[in-house]
């Protein structure tokens, strides 16, 4: 994966990502989150016989930010009423 360095400003990504992972990175000191994105209508056609390229996103964070993530996304879940995976409400 080629690494980019995204210039100021705010970026938004408005394809819609499939098969999220989250995983150690750095020697366990950190975590990155990466998805892959689907194709999207705005890059026209593709037509017979091409085939769709698969880009994939990776964001590196440390700890601290993963885990104001993890919450956000607990709260958000909870909010919109979705299901939750059973290990999601225990308490360490």
């Amino acid at each position: 994966m080629a690494d980019v360095i995204l210039p100021e400003g705010h970026h938004e990504i408005i394809q819609r990502a499939d098969d999220p992972k989250v995983e150690p990175w750095y020697e366990g000191t950190a975590m990155r989150l990466s998805a892959s994105l689907r194709y999207h209508v705005s890059e026209g056609a593709l037509g017979p016989g091409r085939h769709r390229r698969e880009t994939t996103v990776a964001i590196h964070m440390d700890p601290k930010a993963a885990m104001e993530l993890a919450g956000q996304l607990l709260d958000l879940a909870r909010s919109m009423g979705w299901p939750l995976p059973p290990q999601a409400g225990r308490q360490v």
